[in-house]
């Protein structure tokens, strides 16, 4: 399910960038949670947040982790008892690193949050806890009988980053998040996939200091073609992009053989069995 299908703008319409996978009807992970993405689990039946077994971030950029706080205090208001695991990147010069983030969020000293501590590293937490996962490299996350999640790093100029796979028997979903470039440990997770939701921020005529940060249609399309993907999502949709859409397809298609569609805030988007 697209939460957020749009990207730092504050006039675009959009949720800034978010996505829920589901299993069987079942909410199971969060991938990235920018400014707005959440009001969408409100359209979920059930109780999502009582069922998610982890957050996944691509990198932290506000447009992708803007409503994490929210998350962790909303928590409060549900059922939720056990620990909240949250993945994400190591840091760098130009930006910190998973803990060190939560830290600045949530520290009992120092923190911008710090009523939430407890949820972070109080004893004991106040209802749920963050653990954390920071991962600078390829990593095997979950392997649990058929679902699995996978993570590699890709490029996002000088930004920490990483792409996700999670397959649940004979489908499989790749997130790229923002990315400039691939990498071969990347392309490995990607190879085969049912569905890669692919980042669409900038158009093709794009000048270098964009596609610094972000892959024009030709290079998404490449990617997938590359990948053997049975279908492609194009989210994180800007307005440099909007108008551009039969523009876009042409490239891509000319590239890629399989389904491509745009993503939209709250639409649910299956998953292909692959033979």
């Amino acid at each position: 399910m697209v939460l957020g299908s749009g990207g730092p703008e504050l006039d675009d319409g959009r949720a800034s960038t978010g996505y829920l996978v589901l299993e069987a009807g079942r909410a199971r992970a969060l991938v990235d949670l920018g400014p707005g993405s959440l009001r969408s689990l409100e359209d979920v039946p059930g109780r999502p947040v009582e069922t998610i077994e982890g957050v996944y971030l691509t990198h932290l950029h506000a447009d992708h982790v803007g409503d994490l706080p929210s998350l962790v205090k909303g928590s409060y208001f549900t059922a939720r008892e056990t620990p909240l695991p949250v993945a994400g990147p190591a840091g760098n010069h130009r930006m910190p690193g998973l803990e060190d983030y939560l830290d600045a969020l949530f520290d009992a000293d120092r923190g911008a949050y710090r009523y939430l501590a407890d949820h972070w590293r109080g004893e004991p937490p106040a209802d749920i806890r963050l653990s954390t996962r920071v991962v600078d490299g390829a990593a095997s996350l979950v392997e649990d009988g058929l679902w699995q999640v996978r993570t590699a790093p890709v490029e996002h100029g000088p930004i920490p980053a990483l792409g996700y796979r999670f397959d649940s028997g004979s489908r499989s979903v790749v997130f790229t998040g923002d990315l400039s470039a691939t990498t071969p440990a990347f392309e490995a997770i990607a190879a085969g996939a049912s569905l890669i939701v692919a980042h669409h921020a900038i158009p093709e005529a794009a000048g270098r200091g964009a596609r610094s940060l972000h892959l024009p249609p030709s290079g998404l399309g490449e990617l997938a073609q590359r990948a053997e993907a049975s279908a492609m999502l194009l989210s994180h949709r800007m307005r440099r992009t909007d108008g551009h859409e039969a523009e876009t397809l042409a490239i891509i298609r000319e590239r890629f053989d399989g389904a491509v569609a745009f993503a939209e805030d709250g639409a649910c988007h299956a998953v292909p069995a692959l033979p």
